[in-house]
């Protein structure tokens, strides 16, 4: 008979713990997955249940679009806190724009260029009307949940730190990391995934030319001018 051979207890609680984390992180993840009930009656129920449980992942444009829209909403005929209020704000300074005028001004095709502006502005108008549909009473865990999207997302110290750190050390003694993160806060409205993506001057001539009043507002908000 052969004897069994000995597994470290080290080995073991390793063993467990990752098992642990792996099991969490998929029913975190399910759970992301489920739809609220009070929002099944809603356009865009999974979108609005995740932003409701903090679960957003990185929006794509036209949702961003929407979820502006909703902001816009709340801020204007609810009793939004000040500090949410001002933070809300600032998301919104450049996604009215592009709701307003789309984020394909440079495409050489005129069709596709105003086939993006109606888009752009639908997504926008429909977070709206979908926001008056869910009243104040349910702004709050939507306000919340799009705040802590905004944080994870663009925070300096957490997935936003690659570009705005990028910016800052490109333009050593020229620029801030203020005016850096600054310039992704704005520019999120044409590229939703910039504060993660690295940094190019290319960039800010991008964002420019998908839409020259978010390229105004950088300018004047942010300071940079001069890339």
């Amino acid at each position: 008979m052969h004897e069994g051979l000995a597994v470290p207890k080290h080995s073991i609680l390793a063993v467990i713990t990752v098992a642990a984390c792996w099991l969490a992180s998929h029913a975190s993840a399910d759970e992301c997955r489920t739809t609220l009930p009070r929002y099944s009656k809603f356009l865009f129920p999974q979108l609005l249940s995740a932003l409701d449980k903090s679960c957003l992942t990185t929006l794509d444009r036209k949702e961003q679009l929407f979820v502006a829209g909703m902001a816009e909403y709340f801020l204007s005929n609810c009793d939004v806190p000040t500090l949410h209020r001002l933070e809300l704000q600032k998301f919104l300074t450049s996604s009215a724009l592009v709701g307003a005028m789309g984020s394909e001004y440079k495409t050489s095709s005129l069709g596709d260029g105003l086939a993006d502006q109606q888009l752009s502005g639908t997504a926008y108008a429909t977070g709206g009307s979908v926001a008056r549909d869910i009243g104040c009473q349910g702004s709050a865990p939507l306000t919340k949940g799009l705040l802590a999207y905004l944080h994870r997302t663009g925070s300096a110290d957490g997935e936003g730190a690659r570009y705005v750190r990028g910016c800052a050390e490109y333009y050593r003694g020229r620029y801030t990391e203020q005016n850096c993160q600054c310039l992704a806060d704005l520019g999120r409205s044409v590229h939703p995934k910039i504060h993660s993506a690295e940094f190019s001057p290319e960039s800010i001539k991008n964002i420019i030319e998908s839409n020259p009043l978010v390229g105004l507002t950088i300018a004047f908000q942010c300071g940079i001018g001069d890339y």
